[in-house]
């Protein structure tokens, strides 16, 4: 709608405003007069002789980025000074009354009224009403104050990924202008980059904005709490308006007042901005070479330079006063890395996680002579697995997990390779390989618990050494390990007791040999947990007692690796020598794979015992595949296990299906007490799918329940994310979690898949979503 305005003997305003309809930006309506049944209003006024009180702005509303001295004053009001009249507390006669108020703060802080009539009356003139809305649904507000939404859920509304691939491109087509910003100060040009990526796209025609910067600001004073920030930036909208002799109407805005490809506010465009041939006169908002210069001077004139570049916390102080938002600052500085990653050959890595909180931490000082090289011969190369591009970004980083591979070099690296399992590989010469981006979720953990908290993928970076768990590792392995572990924890601020062993968090279900859910699943990793390896890792001692035993969530399976984990020997059992050790760790005791009196098959294959993969050798000669046996009980004592070569390439058991026949007889023996709870979901073979809550209050269905056939299939701890169908896709049903490995799809053919295996763009319409609750 239009403001119309007339002059009567002194200064007059006509504001025509309305604050009926649904749309987010109101629609111009021509020639509405005050009658409108729809409250659209233009209204002619006069100046009293005794004018109300103005009151005072607020002094907590946040103006946007720090300023030099000087730039921008926004004085206060007298008690009294004149205002648009209105005894009418209608919204409209609130509105007009504090357009006036504006007209005034503006004409004491040195803007000509005549200007500010001019922009009512311009024809592009609009009153936003529903301003406070866009402020409201912030994707960063929902983030970071409102807690609505986390770090995954914005980094997939920007779509990080794509917007990496694109920079490149950008970078390449204007490589000589990014050079020229780069030689300034030495800001690195991806940083720039990845500013511009993350305000605009790149300086996308679509994202030149929307809003006129003039009234996005005007209603802001009028409709939200931002009257000391509207202020401000229109009184810098006019100055540099005038400056650079463009017309108000020339500078299109987001909803916020941010202007051009770098979306600097009219402040910031007043304090920063240049022109990238030292013309101030013709600085354009709109010219990418003059918003690339002006991005480089802003992070400049926020303490970052080369000198300190490669500092991550000045990186984000930097990037924290463009935007104060945590979100934001982590977005950027992620396409940051990306861009850092493809335009450099070799990349230290430590950048910054993007679901934490920035650390201070320094790194920690490792007790070894050769620490002061370590962070130069810390070598890592991409060997990601083909998962990677698929597996979601990990919510929060809490813990460190360190496991043993239990195999040979190549036959364990194409493993996780393609499984996904680490998210770093450490080989007996020290060169580590990237698995999974250190970001996303790797499957490395399995079903595993720690202090109450389960599916610690979820949680933690996993880190697979190539070894055993009853022996040392190669000085080489220390090395490497040691200088991966400061960065992390310095990165992450993690504590050295949050660095644990596979050994220490894996748990399994009830099973034939306990009947209770226990610890000591896996002995993998077990030699990280000794004091003596700890300290030549630069740790200190690990937790001195296991949470979930001492809470009863678990039973001890395993006493003498409960023993060695919590209460270990000094010095382990004699191992291979080398004089250039600094310490007496030497390697555990091998045990014998025959069954004997008080070593079952579990003790010697734990969750394996039972898979075609191992082979068991009768004292007779008879052999047979861990599936084929029945009566555990009764194998004959001298007994040998073996296991298969390719038991390599079989996938780490997740924390998912349960099977009755393998895991146990009954429901009970597979979901303990919450066998008949709702989320408990049972797949049988013919085809059927109930919850135990369905089954236990149908009828007809509960002989079924006491009694499941063998082959029956259990999730434990899941839900219904419901069918796929026409515009109910997999990512609306799922969110964030639609590929994460623990989501489940039943397709209409009766096959399970994984979001491992799944593409959101070709699932079948009517499968069946299950998501981990």
């Amino acid at each position: 709608m239009k403001a119309r305005h007339t002059l009567f003997a002194a200064a007059t305003i006509f504001l025509f405003l309305a604050c009926a309809g649904s749309s987010e930006q109101m629609k111009k309506i021509p020639e509405i007069n005050s009658n409108s049944s729809k409250g659209a209003l233009w209204i002619e006024t006069k100046t009293p002789d005794i004018p109300p009180a103005i009151p005072a702005l607020p002094d907590n509303i946040p103006i946007g980025p720090e300023l030099p001295d000087g730039i921008l004053d926004v004085p206060e009001l007298p008690d009294k000074a004149p205002a648009v009249p209105g005894s009418d507390e209608s919204l409209d006669s609130v509105a007009l009354s504090k357009t006036g108020e504006l007209k005034q703060r503006l004409v004491m802080n040195g803007v000509p009224g005549e200007w500010f009539d001019e922009q009512l009356q311009h024809e592009t003139f609009e009153i936003y009403a529903n301003i406070d809305r866009y402020f409201q649904k912030s994707a960063e507000k929902q983030v970071d104050h409102d807690k609505k939404h986390d770090a995954s859920w914005y980094f997939a509304r920007l779509d990080v990924d794509a917007k990496i691939e694109k920079g490149k491109k950008f970078m390449e087509a204007h490589n000589d202008i990014f050079k020229k910003a780069e030689a300034r100060h030495g800001i690195h040009r991806e940083l720039i980059a990845a500013i511009v990526g993350v305000e605009t796209n790149f300086a996308d025609h679509h994202q030149r904005g929307k809003f006129y910067a003039f009234n996005s600001l005007v209603s802001q004073y009028v409709f939200t709490n931002r009257k000391k920030f509207a202020v401000r930036e229109l009184t810098a909208l006019y100055k540099f308006s005038h400056m650079t002799g463009r017309s108000p109407q020339y500078f299109t805005s987001s909803y916020a007042g941010a202007i051009g490809w770098g979306q600097f506010i009219p402040s910031s465009l007043l304090a920063f901005f240049i022109d990238a041939n030292g013309v101030r006169e013709d600085a354009d908002p709109f010219s990418l070479e003059d918003t690339i210069f002006s991005v480089e001077n802003y992070l400049y004139e926020h303490n970052l330079s080369g000198r300190n570049i490669d500092d991550y916390n000045a990186r984000y102080k930097a990037v924290f006063a463009y935007n104060h938002s945590d979100i934001y600052v982590k977005a950027v500085l992620f396409v940051y890395d990306g861009l850092r990653e493809y335009f450099r050959t070799e990349v230290p890595d430590i950048s910054a996680d993007p679901f934490e909180d920035a650390t201070g931490n320094q790194p920690a000082e490792v007790d070894s002579p050769s620490n002061a090289h370590a962070s130069q011969s810390l070598k890592i190369r991409n060997r990601y697995s083909a998962l990677n591009p698929k597996r979601p970004f990990r919510p929060r980083t809490r813990y460190i997990i360190l496991h043993t591979t239990e195999g040979a070099l190549e036959g364990s690296l194409r493993k996780v390779r393609r499984y996904g399992e680490a998210h770093y590989f450490v080989t007996p010469s020290g060169e580590v390989y990237r698995i999974i981006d250190r970001r996303k979720i790797a499957t490395h953990t399995g079903r595993s618990m720690w202090n109450g908290q389960t599916t610690l993928d979820n949680s933690s970076i996993g880190i697979e050494v190539v070894g055993f768990y009853n022996r040392d590792i190669t000085e080489a392995q220390y090395a490497a390990l040691r200088e991966l572990l400061r960065q992390l924890k310095s990165l992450y601020g993690i504590k050295d007791k949050n660095i644990l062993t596979h050994s220490m968090v894996a748990y399994g279900r009830p099973n034939r040999f306990h009947e209770n859910k226990h610890r000591g699943r896996k002995r993998c990793g077990m030699i990280f947990a000794h004091p003596d390896v700890r300290r030549r890792l630069g740790l200190s001692a690990g937790p001195a007692r296991d949470p979930d035993v001492a809470a009863q969530r678990l039973v001890v399976a395993d006493p003498e690796l409960h023993r060695f984990l919590y209460r270990p020997p000094v010095v382990l059992a004699a191992s291979v020598t080398s004089s250039s050790r600094d310490g007496p760790v030497v390697q555990y005791s091998d045990e014998p794979m025959v069954i004997e009196k008080g070593v079952t098959a579990w003790r010697i294959a734990r969750e394996r015992y039972d898979d075609p993969s191992t082979i068991y050798v009768y004292p007779d000669g008879k052999r047979f595949q861990g599936n084929e046996i029945r009566e555990w009980d009764n194998i004959p004592k001298g007994t040998r296990i073996q296991f298969l070569e390719d038991d390599q390439e079989q996938e780490q058991e997740f924390e998912g299906f349960l099977e009755i026949g393998k895991d146990g007889k009954t429901a009970r023996d597979l979901a303990g007490h919450l066998y008949a709870d709702a989320t408990t979901i049972y797949f049988f073979p013919k085809g059927l799918i109930r919850t135990g809550a369905e089954l236990k209050r149908t009828s007809s269905l509960r002989k079924l329940f006491e009694a499941p056939p063998k082959g029956t299939r259990v999730l434990v701890g899941y839900i219904y994310g419901g069918y796929v169908k026409k515009g109910r896709s997999a990512s609306r049903i799922a969110g964030k979690k639609w590929n994460y490995p623990s989501t489940f799809y039943r397709l209409p053919d009766g096959r399970i898949l994984s979001g491992d295996e799944i593409d959101d763009k070709s699932i079948q319409a009517r499968t069946l979503i299950f998501l981990l609750k």
